[in-house]
């Protein structure tokens, strides 16, 4: 909903609709990162469920994914290291106002 801010998602994991105000995200460039987990199980508003955005996170993440798509022989090529560049990928954006983006703390292994 462009008007309003608005957007609607399911996904084949979780086929309630849910609904993201963006109109309540911080798009500073000096606030954290933030992530959530589309497949989040939740109906409704889910803007309060963004969380800060860590490697570990997102590492998990990226892995929970792929073992799903390589259970039906998709994407196996795509091995553990080029998982963990994915995992890593977003400390290397900045915000696109020229500002670095907030500082984030790489969670060691």
């Amino acid at each position: 909903d462009v008007k309003r801010g608005g957007i609607s998602l399911k996904t084949v994991g979780n086929g309630d609709v849910r609904t993201i105000d963006m109109n309540m995200l911080d798009f500073d460039c000096a606030a954290p990162a933030r992530m959530l987990d589309i497949e989040t199980p939740a109906k409704g508003a889910i803007e309060t469920r963004f969380e800060d955005y860590t490697t570990e996170l997102n590492r998990a993440m990226v892995k929970r994914t792929f073992e799903g798509f390589h259970k039906n022989d998709f994407l196996k090529s795509v091995t553990e290291p080029m998982q963990e560049y994915l995992a890593r990928y977003p400390e290397t954006l900045r915000c696109s106002a020229g500002a670095p983006a907030a500082p984030v703390q790489p969670v060691a292994r």
